[in-house]
């Protein structure tokens, strides 16, 4: 939209998603498109004074979702077509189809009601809690990404093609003249270029995340199926290599890490053969371990946060130790540390070591912890058969 409030480019996927004739899709003059998307939402009147307001504010910024009488929903940002020079070009409107995704968290929220009640019934809410715990360790990760995306889109380069489709507009009779003899219109060519550059980088930087993503929902399915049962393992096994599956634990909690200044050191050996386990309930304990581990750097008057990650490999036996310089256990704890309900956490409920430790079991191997004290940090080492063969 310019300045007056008048279309200056709509793409097809728009008049698509809303249903909207084609004649008054061409139609510059908006009004008739708002009367028209009107008749179809559960709420017209304040999708009217919200499309005012950011017209009588050239410079705000805008997201919010809007409901059909039909149940589906739409995402809708706005923001201002500001040149670098600070020239106001007018406001774009973008509009999503979320109805699925809105669909899909109802049904989340009733898999978890259903969850939570059946645990109850059938007096395993530790179940429900645990499955609650590891999931919520990924959806942090989820949630990261899901940040990084959506900071990204909102501050993509591609808002600044609405400068240049302005200019071509505004010079569309005499364009070829203004591409070869103006000086603005003879720079184009090679903004477009570099801003072809800037959106290809931001592209790929957004489908690593978004790929991460992918990777920590899978991994909340997994955790949901593996955990159907308190007392059995119920995971499958099968041939892992165990410094990949540390990456993936390091990976999903590297933000918080960086963020908070925490210093990790890998120690892996050379070579080191692959295992047959339960990838997913080794994951879980793994990413438990290192989120726990970031959380005593946090606590502790350390300058110098570090975090070190090995892997060892002996006597049939293969070890992953996570080991900080952070608040430390005191000796009165360490006996109790592994027990159920037991945490120093102000929010913490004491199931995510204890889970551990009985997954660490299942798979035939163990959960340990070192510490010389408070203020000392603390290791604490996954042990797990190398041949795989769980009790």
């Amino acid at each position: 939209m310019d300045e007056q409030g008048k279309k200056v480019f709509q793409n097809q996927r728009l008049t698509d998603m809303w249903g909207i004739p084609e004649e008054i899709a061409a139609d510059p003059d908006d009004d008739k498109q708002i009367e028209f998307v009107m008749k179809m939402l559960k709420d017209p009147v304040q999708f009217v004074e919200k499309v005012r307001q950011l017209y009588a504010h050239p410079a705000e910024i805008s997201h919010d979702e809007i409901q059909f009488k039909d149940g589906r929903q739409f995402d809708r940002s706005s923001y201002a077509a500001v040149g670098k020079d600070g020239t106001h070009y007018g406001r774009i409107w973008a509009f999503r189809d979320i109805t699925e995704r809105k669909k899909s968290e109802v049904e989340l929220e009733a898999m978890h009601r259903k969850l939570v009640d059946a645990s109850r019934q059938a007096g395993m809410a530790e179940v429900a809690t645990g499955v609650l715990h590891n999931v919520g360790n990924v959806l942090n990760s989820v949630n990261v990404s899901c940040n990084l995306v959506a900071r990204d889109l909102n501050q993509s380069k591609s808002t600044s093609l609405s400068r240049v489709t302005t200019m071509l507009n505004e010079h569309e009779k005499d364009l070829g003249t203004f591409i070869t003899s103006d000086p603005k219109g003879k720079a184009i060519p090679g903004y477009l270029t570099q801003l072809a550059e800037v959106l290809a980088g931001e592209r790929t930087d957004m489908l690593q995340e978004l790929k991460t993503l992918q990777k920590n929902i899978e991994h909340i399915k997994d955790i949901v199926a593996m955990q159907q049962s308190f007392a059995r393992v119920s995971g499958v096994s099968e041939m892992v290599k165990i410094t990949e599956l540390v990456e993936d634990a390091l990976n999903m909690n590297s933000l918080s890490l960086t963020q908070n200044g925490v210093q990790l050191v890998r120690e892996y050996p050379p070579e080191l053969p692959a295992i047959s386990t339960d990838k997913h309930k080794v994951l879980q304990i793994l990413i438990n371990l290192i989120r726990n581990a970031k959380h005593a750097c946090d606590d502790s008057d350390q300058n110098d946060k570090r975090l070190v990650v090995s892997v060892t490999n002996g006597h049939g036996r293969v070890q992953i130790s996570v080991k900080d310089n952070g608040i430390g256990i005191p000796t009165e704890n360490l006996d109790r540390i592994f027990s159920h309900g037991f945490t120093t956490k102000k929010d913490g409920h004491g199931f995510g070591l204890h889970s551990g430790a009985l997954a660490a079991k299942e798979l035939g191997g163990a959960l340990a912890v070192h510490s010389d004290g408070a203020g000392k940090g603390a290791t604490f080492t996954l042990e797990l058969p190398a041949n795989g063969q769980s009790v």
